[in-house]
């Protein structure tokens, strides 16, 4: 229970919370309202909304350690196993490689 507590008040809710409502929620309603258009739907929101969402992610994190990363694809790849078409599944290794990229990248060693 002590570990838990100590990486509770070490970790960023801010991110987490963001990642998971932007990872599960967002994605989901994405997928399942008829409101937007595929190709809006895989341009607007994957490639440009979640891409700016991980940079962001990386650039925040920099300070902490780099398992923080994993929280927005992991929830992206839930939402997406659950809500949206296979095509989209393999997102989640890019957004994990944009936010290490900017995560590495801001590191000032």
């Amino acid at each position: 229970m002590q570990r838990i507590k100590q990486w509770w008040q070490a970790s960023d809710r801010l991110a987490i919370v963001i990642s998971l409502v932007m990872g599960i929620l967002v994605t989901g309603l994405a997928a399942r309202s008829g409101l937007i258009s595929r190709v809006l739907m895989v341009g607007g929101l994957l490639l440009i909304i979640n891409s700016g969402l991980s940079i962001w992610l990386g650039k925040r994190l920099v300070t902490r350690k780099s398992g923080m990363l994993f929280w927005f694809p992991g929830a992206y790849l839930l939402g997406a196993y659950q809500f949206a078409p296979r095509y989209m599944w393999p997102f989640a290794l890019v957004y994990l490689g944009i936010s290490y990229l900017a995560w590495s990248m801001s590191k000032p060693d």
